[in-house]
């Protein structure tokens, strides 16, 4: 992934559908850098489950 992409994730973490939350969740933790990890954390504390369960599988995956 680009560099360009970084800013519509990290916009997308805060959409209103969990969907694509979740999902930019998931694409941060495959391709972003050590200092994006915090905006993964903060979707540690999502509303919906699904997002906060894709915050932390890209967290693990992040870390390895």
């Amino acid at each position: 992934m680009g560099p360009a992409r970084l800013p519509l994730l990290t916009e997308a973490l805060r959409d209103p559908k969990a969907r694509v939350r979740a999902n930019a969740a998931t694409a941060l933790g495959r391709a972003a850098p050590a200092g994006l990890r915090s905006l993964l954390a903060d979707a540690l504390v999502d509303p919906h489950p699904a997002v906060r369960s894709a915050a932390a599988a890209a967290l693990r995956a992040a870390t390895r």
